[in-house]
C-alpha cells in the first residue's frame, strides 16, 4: 500500500498504535517525501528516532508532561522539546490555547471563546485542520489559527464524527474571529 503516499503532503500518526508500527509508517512517509505529524498519546517515552521523523510533534499538555517528567508548564515543556532536538512542536492546552515552537521561536495562541459541551475529538479536529491548511500552503501560524477554530467548534457538539466542522462553517467562523486568535511571540 505504499502507493497511498504518492501525492500526499502529510501523514498523521499517533501512538495509540504500537510505536514500532507508527515508526515504520513514518519511515515510509519520509521515503515518499511526505511530512509526518505525530500525536504522542498513551506513551511515557518516545523512541529517539521520532526527532528525525516527526516534522511536527503535537502533544497536549498532559501528554507532554508524561513524556517530560518534571516539566509541568507548556513553556518549560516547549524549551525541553527544543533542547532534545525537536524542531516544530505544538502543545495544545484546551481552553488555554496552544504553544508553538518553530525554528527556535516560541509563540502562544489563545483558544476560541466558545462554551464547550463535549471535548472528545477536539484534538482530532485540531490536527486534521492543521494538516489541511498546511497542505494548502498556509503558514504554520495561520494553520494553527484554523485548527484552533476547528477544535473549538467541535467542542460545541456531542460525539466525534458529528462534531467535526465542515469547511464552509470553519471558513466563516475563522473570518469572523481571526483577530481574536492571533499568536503572540514569547
Amino acid at each position: 500500500n505504499q502507493h497511498l503516499f504518492d501525492g500526499a503532503s502529510y501523514c498523521l500518526l499517533q501512538t495509540e498504535i504500537d510505536q514500532g508500527v507508527a515508526l515504520h509508517a513514518a519511515r515510509l512517509a519520509k521515503r515518499h517525501g511526505v511530512k509526518v505529524i505525530l500525536k504522542p498519546c498513551v506513551v511515557d517515552v518516545l523512541d529517539q528516532e521520532w526527532r528525525e521523523l516527526a516534522d511536527i510533534l503535537v502533544p497536549n499538555r498532559k501528554e507532554a508532561g508524561k513524556l517530560l517528567s518534571g516539566y509541568d508548564t507548556p513553556e518549560s515543556q516547549i524549551a525541553e522539546f527544543s533542547r532534545r532536538g525537536y524542531q516544530t512542536v505544538i502543545i495544545t492546552c484546551g481552553e488555554d490555547g496552544c504553544y508553538l515552537l518553530c525554528n527556535g521561536e516560541v509563540f502562544s495562541f489563545p483558544a476560541v471563546a466558545l462554551m464547550p459541551v463535549d471535548t472528545t475529538g477536539a484534538a482530532d479536529a485540531f490536527i486534521a485542520a492543521l494538516a489541511v491548511y498546511l497542505t494548502q500552503g498556509e503558514t504554520i501560524e495561520r494553520a494553527i489559527q484554523y485548527a484552533t477554530c476547528a477544535a473549538g467548534l467541535s467542542t460545541t457538539r456531542y460525539g466525534v464524527p458529528p462534531a467535526l466542522v465542515n469547511r464552509e462553517e470553519l471558513e466563516i467562523y475563522y473570518s469572523e474571529h481571526q483577530n481574536e486568535i492571533q499568536g503572540v511571540k514569547l
